[in-house]
């Protein structure tokens, strides 16, 4: 996608758009995708106040494992075009960490 495009994009999204969520990538949340050795949390992590500001949707216990709550959501790649399914994850055993998995593996290598 060109510069041109984006900063048009964004615009666009800036002006149409209830709520918009920026996230500063932190090695963390992109390196997984750079191979196996680094990790397999598959996708960012997102924090409690920003899932819950910026409108995400409750998340589910399983039945199967009632320490992980989830949620399926549909995501739009705006870089690629690609419409995903993908998962909004806490494992309350784990404290407060959640990410976001099913993503785009290229978007974050």
């Amino acid at each position: 996608m060109n510069t041109t495009s984006t900063v048009d994009l964004i615009k666009s999204l800036v002006s149409t758009a209830q709520v918009i969520v920026v996230k500063k990538l932190s090695n963390n949340d992109r390196r997984w995708a750079d191979g196996q050795q680094f990790g397999h949390q598959n996708g960012p992590y997102i924090p409690a106040n920003i899932r819950r500001d910026a409108g995400f949707p409750d998340l589910i216990p399983r039945t199967d494992k009632p320490h992980i709550l989830e949620r399926e959501l549909q995501t739009v790649w705006i870089r690629t075009g690609e419409t995903k399914t993908s998962r909004l994850v806490h494992y309350s055993n784990k404290g407060p960490e959640c990410h976001l998995t099913g993503v785009p593996k290229d978007e974050f290598a």
